[in-house]
């Protein structure tokens, strides 16, 4: 009995499709990104390790949505995709378009995580605005943030960079 199941859900596996024998479960069946995850990692057992990854990756993605939101902005968009491209958060504050990059890391002791943000990934950042607002037909002023997350045991430290890079750079 082999069947093949796809999982659908938000984030940097939307579409994970795997073949698996002995689950009953039907073709096309939508399931969880967790559990979708889970099943992956007992098929392949390497694969625990990247959803691990993801998942401290989403769980940094929501700590800066709250604390944004906690500081009067509005979501516009969260993990919005042009391409090959994506930017974690489009916010709203007044009369600015706040595009919002999320970094995390467990340790500061290879570098900030900001400092993990590559010329190319701003470039792709970018591309991504740049579509989102023509799509959107918006008239903000645009502006590109990052949110740098450290986690130490249980503990979030969250710094907010405004203006961290321009689209020129």
């Amino acid at each position: 009995n082999v069947n093949w199941t796809v999982c659908v859900g938000k984030g940097s596996s939307n579409c994970i499709a795997f073949r698996h024998v002995g689950l009953n479960f039907t073709k096309n069946t939508q399931i969880s990104p967790f559990l979708c995850a889970e099943i992956v990692s007992l098929i392949n057992p390497k694969s625990k390790q990247m959803a691990q990854h993801n998942h401290f990756g989403n769980e940094a993605e929501e700590k800066a949505l709250d604390y944004l939101l906690q500081k009067g902005y509005t979501l516009l968009e969260k993990n919005y995709r042009y391409g090959h491209a994506e930017v974690d958060l489009l916010m709203q504050k007044k009369k600015k378009l706040i595009c919002v990059e999320v970094k995390a890391r467990s340790t500061d002791f290879f570098g900030t995580p900001e400092s993990f943000i590559s010329s190319k990934k701003i470039r792709l950042i970018v591309s991504v605005v740049d579509h989102y607002i023509e799509v959107s037909d918006l008239d903000l002023e645009v502006r590109f943030d990052v949110i740098a997350i450290i986690k130490k045991s249980e503990k979030w430290r969250i710094k907010h960079l405004k203006n961290a890079f321009y689209a020129w750079q």
